[in-house]
Order: C-alpha cells, then structure tokens, then sequence
C-alpha cells in the first residue's frame, strides 16, 4: 500500500513541480533549448564570435541548466512533502463528500421506494379484505400478497394500517404462539408451506401451534390459547373459531375449529 501511494504521490508531484518551473510549457521550453543551441552552432561557424565567447556562451547555458534542474528539484521536494500530500487529502476528502452525497441519495430513494412498496401493499390488502366475497380475515390477505418480502418494520407497519382501516390485526392472539420477533419468518415459512394454504381461512391457527411447538416456546396460559382468534362477520354469518382448552400443562390439545 506504501509504495503504491509513494508512487502517485511523486508522480503527481513532478507534474505539480513541471507546472510551477516550466509553466506547463514543455514545448516552449523545448524550442527555448533547441534555439540556444542553433544560435551556439551558427555563431561558432560564422565566427561571428570569438572561441572564448562561444566558451563563455556555452557555461553560462550548461549553468542555466543546472540551475533549473535545481529549482525543478527544490521544487519537486517541497510539492511532495507539503503540497501535493495536501492536494491529494483534499481531493480524497471532496471525493468522500460526493460518494457520501451519492449514498444518501440513494438511500433516500431506497427508502421512498419501501414506502411506497409498503404503502400499495397495504392499499391491496385492505381493499381485498374490503371488497372479499369469501371467508377471510385480515391474515390471508397479508399471507396471499406474499408481505414477508417486506423488512421486519415494513411488515408491521402494514399490520398496523390494516388494523386502523380494517379493524383486525393479522397477528391478533398469536404473540404467545408466533413473537413478534418471528412474525415477518413466520409468514414466510407458512406461505411456503406445503401442509398449509393461505386461501384456508383457518391454517395458520394450526401453523402458529405448530411453529410454537417447533421452536420451543412455552406454553401458553389458558386464557391465551387460541381461542375466539378467528372471529368476524362476514355477509351476515357470523363465523367463530375455536379451540378447547388443553387438557393439561404439558400437553396441549390438538385444534377443533367450529364454524
């Protein structure tokens, strides 16, 4: 890594140091010599002047030399140890604040397109459970529009906005079955179930003990078994749902779903 950076560090600092020296003019600075050097052929065989002073011509000009390639040094010298080490930060540092421009608009823009992701999910939703001509409370019309796609907030979100307009959360009864922490895995899991179906008002009662007793969680006290879950009225028929208490605290009893 060191050596990579010794070596865009000095060539940038000769290119620096060639723009301050030479002006950024190499082809003047090439004509400049290629003139000096007619001028000391023509004058030495012309014999316009003297051997001495084509002597003196050609030191001086070897010195004139000299003296720029020292200049170009000390230049060359202080842009890489100060400048050029500065220029280079600052470049990195407005880079860094571009791509940090960059990132943030596009995670607003991720962030607008969940949104709206799960604002039209639960526009569909609601309105399904709406419009429904069939047995279904609010879990099977977040189950059948596949909402574990969504993240984990996103998921409750749209739960929450179907229980303001529709008055029915999908996981209403269930937190003792299915945490909250599991909600978004467990729909996934139960609509890609083989055993299950999310047009059957009533599997994912059985799919909920199933993924309690898969997973260990205790059993639910009494009055939290899953019981009067799936209740709601629907074209003047009143359907409910219910489970008989388990016979014991280690055994819990298989679902009775009554209709």
């Amino acid at each position: 890594m060191f050596p990579k950076y010794c070596s865009v560090i000095t060539r940038k600092a000769r290119k620096e140091a060639w723009d301050v020296v030479f002006a950024n003019r190499p082809l003047t600075v090439l004509l400049g010599f290629l003139g000096t050097c007619i001028a000391v052929y023509f004058g030495r065989r012309t014999g316009v002047q003297s051997p001495d002073q084509m002597r003196d011509a050609a030191i001086s000009f070897v010195f004139g030399l000299i003296a720029m390639g020292l200049i170009y040094a000390l230049s060359f010298l202080v842009h890489f140890l100060y400048y050029t080490p500065k220029h280079i930060a600052a470049e990195l540092k407005t880079d860094r604040d571009n791509l940090k421009i960059q990132l943030d608009d596009a995670y607003d823009l991720r962030i607008k397109r969940r949104q709206k992701e799960r604002e039209d999910l639960a526009e569909r939703c609601i309105k399904m459970l709406k419009d429904q001509k069939v047995n279904m409370v609010s879990f099977n019309a977040v189950a059948r529009h596949e909402a574990y796609k969504l993240e984990a907030e996103d998921l409750d979100w749209l739960c929450d906005e179907v229980e303001k307009f529709y008055g029915s959360h999908p996981f209403t009864g269930l937190d003792a079955y299915v945490p909250k922490a599991d909600r978004r895995e467990f729909l996934r899991w139960f609509c890609l179930h083989s055993d299950y179906r999310v047009t059957k008002e009533t599997d994912y009662l059985d799919a909920a003990e199933r993924w309690r007793a898969e997973h260990d969680y205790p059993l639910p006290p009494e009055k939290a078994h899953i019981a009067h879950i799936f209740t709601k009225t629907l074209g003047g028929e009143h359907i409910s749902i219910t489970q008989p208490s388990p016979k014991s605290n280690t055994e819990a009893s298989p679902h009775s779903p009554t209709s």
